[in-house]
């Protein structure tokens, strides 16, 4: 069977804007929090919204699925007091956690297919964080998309490129810093794109470039060679799996990356006709018969099919590279479970609610993970790190701060100051809605940090938003933030000034 998948096309600037905002998405504080990190402040950016109600999936439910996956498990094990926020685009839902550590961004982002209801990508990355602030100051921009598009579509570079197929689609921005880009895609061929930077002041092309490789072979037949080789059909022969195909450019392979007879295989961003790869992906999908080995469900086969020449340049099995370090568990998952719940501080989280939900995970290393969660009250979490050998607890964290104030009193209480009634009074019709986060209060002069929380009240119209930030133990609204689509109109004030 074929997987369901995301779409992923190299060097192109709209896709990775698109990534970035599974960042942005779920509010627009988070947002300005992850960006001030970096040291950078936006000035005009539009900062898109997201509809949930298409979702078959709640916002818990996506948490539950996120937080109990291994690599997600390891993140938080290491970063416990990482931020969160989550987004719903297309099918998908993107979950972010970060954290400031020595002047490092600490990030993951996990996908879960809203339909499948399964984890799809996981990624992780280190940012070095700027100490620096650098404020982009907006630029007016004298001409509009249309005539942006007029100027672009009438040169002969894009007719012959939009020529290749009717599925070709285009997208318009302007950067606010006098620059206009149009993006061109076909999501039927990752391998024609293209793109035009246009001068506003002057209408003039500054540059452009279109990209059309035609592939060789089909999915299907780049498929069909993966299996002629003899270990790889084997191993389709003995486990239950899906298959992901994505096209990749400009490999090369290095003798140095060669780990028990089989060679990784390292991509570059150069575009070239002359290294077309098909990268076949075969994911494993059923039960693991031995359960401390479970995380190896996460390790692909892959195969790299050469398109010119229909050969396999490499093939990385990744069950044969994890065997080796392996290390076999002494308890059961039922004991590590028994010796969890015996805890004190266990049973203390457990008395919270009855909703609470716990799982163990051997990572095969000499680790076991339990993980605990609320579906009912996402800011109910816990983790265990238990050492199999000697059954010590090395490492514990619980969250279980539980709301002074409602979702319902957080609203009412938003709704009440002074800028957001002005601002309501000038919008007419718009959306709200709330959610609570724990945040991190660093004292500079004992050292230590105390967990707060905070309501963030979310207003939206078509043309600007507000979010409100409230404390919840004192109820007092400590900012409001206030962003508008179109133009740079946005900045921070204090309660009941807009």
């Amino acid at each position: 069977m074929t997987k369901r998948k995301i779409i992923k096309v190299a060097g192109l600037f709209l896709l990775a804007s698109i990534a970035m905002s599974s960042v942005i998405a779920a509010n627009t504080n988070q947002t300005t929090n992850f960006l001030d990190m970096l040291g950078i402040e936006l000035n005009g950016e539009e900062i898109p919204t997201y509809d949930y109600s298409n979702a078959q999936m709640t916002e818990n439910e996506v948490w539950t699925v996120v937080l109990n996956y291994p690599d997600t498990i390891s993140f938080i094990d290491e970063n416990p007091q990482a931020e969160r926020s989550l987004s719903f685009i297309d099918d998908y839902w993107y979950a972010d956690l970060f954290v400031e550590k020595n002047n490092t961004l600490l990030w993951c982002n996990v996908v879960v297919d809203d339909i499948t209801q399964e984890v799809v990508e996981f990624y992780s990355s280190e940012v070095e964080i700027s100490t620096d602030s650098y404020d982009i100051e907006f630029v007016e921009a004298t001409l509009t998309e249309e005539e942006v598009l007029t100027i672009v579509l009438s040169m002969a570079e894009t007719q012959e490129f939009l020529a290749l197929s009717e599925s070709i689609d285009q997208f318009v921005w302007y950067d606010g810093s006098g620059s206009w880009r149009v993006e061109f895609m076909n999501p039927e061929n990752q391998l024609q794109y293209g793109w035009v930077y246009l001068i506003d002041q002057t209408g003039e092309v500054e540059s452009f470039e279109f990209v059309n490789i035609e592939t060789q072979l089909t999915e299907e037949e780049a498929l069909a060679i993966a299996l002629t080789d003899a270990d790889v059909l084997d191993w389709t022969q003995n486990h239950e799996y899906e298959v992901e195909i994505n096209l990749i450019q400009s490999c090369y392979f290095t003798s140095s990356d060669i780990v028990n007879n089989t060679m990784m295989v390292e991509i570059s961003t150069d575009v070239s006709e002359e290294s077309v790869f098909w990268m076949v992906q075969f994911l494993e999908t059923g039960d693991i018969e031995n359960e401390q080995n479970r995380f190896i469900y996460y390790n692909p086969v892959e195969v790299v099919v050469n398109d010119a020449t229909g050969e396999i340049e490499s093939v990385f099995f990744g069950e044969d590279y994890t065997d080796p370090f392996m290390i076999e568990a002494e308890m059961t998952e039922q004991e590590i479970l028994d010796l969890a719940l015996s805890l004190t501080e266990v049973q203390e989280f457990l008395a919270l609610s009855e909703s609470i939900e716990y799982y163990a995970y051997y990572d095969g290393y000499g680790y076991w993970l339990v993980d605990f969660l609320n579906p009912d009250n996402y800011l109910q979490y816990g983790y265990l790190n238990i050492n199999d050998q000697t059954q010590e607890v090395e490492y514990s964290y619980f969250m279980m701060l539980e709301p002074t104030h409602t979702e319902e009193e957080a609203i009412a209480i938003a709704l009440a100051d002074a800028s957001v009634q002005d601002w309501i009074s000038e919008v007419g019709s718009y959306e709200i809605y709330a959610y609570a986060m724990i945040w991190y209060e660093f004292d500079e002069n004992t050292g230590e940090e105390t967990e707060v929380l905070y309501w963030i009240v979310n207003l939206m119209s078509d043309d600007s938003g507000i979010d409100v930030f409230i404390d919840d133990l004192t109820g007092e609204i400590t900012e409001v933030f206030f962003y508008d689509w179109d133009d740079s109109e946005h900045g921070v004030n204090f309660p009941g000034e807009l």
